[in-house]
């Protein structure tokens, strides 16, 4: 079935969980629908976990793109820009719309929407690491203090979730991992319900200019989407399942 083109004020994010075991045959299906340099990239990547996201993740991509335009996954064509952001170059119906695709360990995700910039992040719960001196490094004072001080329990899911915040914006922004991270912030209650972003003196961003929107996918993950909206108009997100089959991506049926 196909969806048609998100309406312009929906943003939709695909996502798919990997094993394991993840299924082989449904990996070939995924491998068969990339075109040649995806494939001898996906070839470079070490461990196995590592290439099988690249491979799910960007056979995703392509199979979501082509619910909105009557394009075989296969057929598009993606080009790089300056920032290093893909962007969909053929086929040039498909050209309004924007994508951004991340992974982790155990996940996959894909962000669609309709002439708007976005940027998602995903991250394993589970995925162990320094987080406290990450964050003091990392975050904004007021994100580092409030983190520090909550109990043990909430710490590690804090984090993953201020962080993929963090990414999805700099993700949407094209600026990657050399913008200032300390320089804005996402306040605490905000966390729960409305997610509002702030800035620092100097920082060339209007906080109304964006929406952002997270949610966890079978409770080990954590998904984040930024978008930029100078219309300040209300957006809906919709996050759709797919399933890694033996015949490759299946999306699972939504009421809407």
């Amino acid at each position: 079935m196909n969806l048609g083109n998100p309406p312009g004020r929906e943003v939709h994010i695909w996502w798919a969980l990997i094993g394991p075991p993840a299924e082989p045959r449904g990996i070939e299906s995924c491998l068969a629908i990339l075109d040649d340099g995806e494939r001898r990239r996906a070839l470079r990547f070490r461990p196995e976990s590592a290439r099988l996201q690249f491979i799910v993740g960007h056979a995703l991509t392509r199979i979501a793109l082509s619910r909105y335009v009557a394009v075989a996954p296969a057929d598009w064509r993606f080009d790089t820009a300056p920032d290093g952001k893909p962007f969909v170059g053929q086929p040039v119906q498909g050209r309004h719309l924007r994508f951004n695709l991340s992974h982790a360990e155990g996940i996959v995700a894909c962000g669609i929407a309709n002439g708007l910039d976005l940027g998602v992040d995903v991250e394993n719960l589970e995925r162990s690491g320094e987080i406290t001196d990450l964050a003091r490094r990392f975050f904004a004072p007021e994100e580092a203090e409030r983190l520090l001080s909550s109990p043990g329990h909430q710490l590690q899911p804090l984090f993953y979730d201020i962080w993929t915040l963090k990414e999805a914006y700099v993700k949407a922004t094209g600026a990657g991992l050399s913008a200032p991270l300390r320089d804005f912030w996402f306040p605490g209650a905000a966390l729960a319900g409305e997610i509002e972003i702030r800035f620092r003196a100097g920082i060339e961003q209007d906080p109304g200019d964006w929406r952002f929107f997270r949610f966890r996918p079978g409770g080990r993950h954590t998904v984040a989407v930024g978008v930029r909206d100078p219309q300040r108009q209300s957006l809906l997100f919709r996050d759709r399942e797919m399933i890694l089959t033996a015949t490759g991506l299946e999306p699972v049926a939504t009421a809407a």
